[in-house]
Parts: C-alpha cells; structure tokens; sequence
C-alpha cells in the first residue's frame, strides 16, 4: 500500500496572520471554515 498524508494539523497563535500565509503567500485554496479553525485544499 502506498502512504500519503491525508491532513495536517498544525496549531498557531495568530489564526488570520497564518491564514494569509497559506492562502496568499503559498497559494493553498482556503475551504469553508468556523471561523476558530482554517481548513484548506
């Protein structure tokens, strides 16, 4: 069986600087959250 990574969690300090990060600096598409967690593709 071949493995793969399937979700990461990662816990951050500040929720919007870390949004950004992921969605604006590397790209990643950011799905439809609460607003206390960010999930993305």
């Amino acid at each position: 069986m071949k493995s793969r990574i399937s979700m990461i969690a990662l816990a951050v300090n500040d929720l919007d600087k870390s949004i950004k990060f992921y969605r604006d600096g590397l790209g990643f598409p950011k799905l439809d959250s609460p607003p206390e967690v960010a999930f993305f593709n």
